[in-house]
């Protein structure tokens, strides 16, 4: 389709010829009984076709129906066949976007494409049954879409009647078939260290273990009962049914929150007794208990959260917290949550039109930072969700962003094997860092320095200027306490390493290994 224009074309029907007899002339009254009697075979045709433009327009046939029309089942089908190759969320000609209900009633044009309850007055309706310009599908269009039908347009028209209502978008969806992950596939995706810098959690495959970091045994193991039911996993320690994407502590600690697929799950600290501070040995045992307190969204139902959540930051203060996910190629989506209690607080529907990959707030709270494999980072003001900055200048997908703690610069890194600098105020760059073979896949400022933590697929894992020993295969994230002292690794065989300053060597490469009951623990 073409651009919705702004205004239409409303030109009056033409005159009467002068060379025509004028009303009440003889020969007038005469053809006027021959039309009358010509016309009594298809007066009926005429009835039926009453909501059509005899100039024209496509007539409109309202099915008739008591279920309510679903815009997911009945409209969507239509709209990809005639309608998306020019408004689709990637291409959007004229602003207009048919694929999203949410989009289509956004209230942002002069005029709305929709009036819920009105359909005879609702602008799609009209240039799509050809009431009024510009006529949708254009003729000659590249697509060769033809027009909607009479039978289709009376769908969209009862649509818009009956409130223009989403319907149950799960109905149309096959119901997922999980397998079982092998247990020779352990690659650690997610990884997160405790405010207080005595624990590192990390997503190997779908399990999520945490660790004493002074020790490096393992503390806890985390556990969805309701997995272990159906036979998938006979084994106890497992989280997701999926790769566990994302990870993230809460600001005291006392909250961990893990991103799966179309999932988040909050897992509330509960001790038995004093843990292990940051020199004390454990003894091996389980002293932290990790309890599942709140899931949200479901692996069936797409309208919670789309896709993986791969991205996961709370907010300073700890009583927020921002998902990142996304349809691939397709759509960014970015949320913010209340983390007392897993509502949703806002979102940010097509903050980006490919997958969020990183996510973090502003050190001041006011601000959220996402890095997308559009190859765009941008930031949005978090009491409004409007975007506030778009930063452009990877040739690649942008895998993550970091703030510095003046809040005043930022850091994005990618796929293009480039890291660059931002200054937040101006938007310009300041500095790129390059030299890196493979996508760099994370980056975190230390501390309060303007020192970068990052890890690329080379593979590196790099401190600063400093190259940390023990890495031997590609490294998906890096994390480091807020002291600057503890970094943790985690890569595609499966290790979490360990470093600790001050001589920043290998303290403890963590390994998954397979236990009697079939879970994987550290050693």
């Amino acid at each position: 389709m073409k651009r919705l224009l702004k205004t239409f074309h409303s030109g009056r029907r033409p005159g009467r010829r002068p060379d025509l007899p004028a009303p009440g002339h003889p020969a007038v009254l005469w053809l006027t009984l021959l039309a009358v009697a010509a016309a009594a075979p298809v007066q009926a045709q005429l009835d039926e076709e009453k909501d059509g433009d005899r100039d024209g327009s496509i007539p409109i046939t309202v099915p008739d129906r008591q279920e309510p029309v679903s815009f997911t089942r009945d409209l969507l089908p239509i709209f990809q066949a005639k309608c998306l190759a020019c408004h689709s969320k990637s291409l959007a000609l004229g602003k207009v976007v048919l694929e999203d209900r949410r989009l289509i009633l956004a209230g942002d044009r002069a005029e709305p494409l929709v009036d819920p309850g009105n359909g005879a007055d609702s602008l799609l309706l009209q240039v799509a049954a050809h009431q009024r310009q510009p006529f949708m599908p254009p003729d000659g269009n590249a697509a060769e879409a033809a027009p909607l039908t009479s039978e289709e347009l009376g769908l969209l028209k009862l649509w818009i009647d009956q409130g223009a209502r989403p319907g149950n978008p799960t109905s149309l969806l096959p119901r997922l078939k999980w397998k079982s992950i092998p247990q020779t596939l352990n690659p650690v995706y997610s990884a997160a260290i405790s405010p207080d810098g005595n624990y590192a959690a990390c997503g190997r495959s779908n399990r999520i273990l945490v660790y004493h970091l002074a020790s490096g045994r393992l503390a806890a193991r985390l556990t969805d009962p309701s997995l272990n039911q159906g036979g998938l996993y006979a084994g106890t320690g497992v989280s997701h049914r999926d790769m566990v994407h994302s990870l993230a502590f809460s600001p005291k600690g006392e909250l961990l929150v893990s991103g799966g697929y179309r999932t988040l799950k909050f897992w509330r600290l509960q001790t038995s007794g004093p843990a292990p501070g940051p020199t004390e040995p454990s003894q091996g045992k389980q002293e932290l208990s990790w309890v599942l307190e709140r899931v949200v969204g479901s692996a069936q139902d797409p309208s919670g959260l789309l896709g993986r959540v791969t991205a996961l930051a709370f907010s300073p203060d700890g009583q927020l917290l921002a998902t990142g996910s996304g349809d691939p190629s397709r759509s960014g989506e970015l949320k913010i949550w209340r983390a007392e209690n897993g509502e949703l607080a806002g979102e940010v529907p097509d903050a980006h039109i490919d997958t969020i990959l990183g996510i973090e707030f502003s050190p001041d709270g006011r601000y959220l930072a996402t890095a997308s494999t559009d190859r765009f980072a941008r930031v949005f003001e978090v009491k409004s969700r409007q975007l506030a900055k778009t930063f452009e200048g990877h040739t690649h997908h942008v895998l993550d962003v970091a703030w510095k703690a003046d809040g005043k610069i930022l850091a994005t890194c990618g796929a293009d094997g480039a890291i660059k600098l931002w200054d937040f105020e101006t938007g310009e760059q300041k500095q790129t860092i390059s030299g890196y073979e493979k996508e760099i896949t994370s980056l975190s400022f230390i501390a309060d320095s303007d020192r970068l933590l990052i890890s690329s697929g080379d593979p590196i894992v790099r401190l600063g200027e400093r190259r940390l020993g023990g890495v031997s295969s590609f490294v998906h994230v890096s994390a480091v306490s807020g002291d600057g002292r503890t970094v943790v690794a985690g890569d595609q065989d499966g290790r979490l390493l360990v470093w600790r300053s001050p001589d920043l060597q290998p303290l403890f490469v963590l390994e998954p290994e397979t236990e009697p009951d079939g879970s994987p623990s550290g050693k």
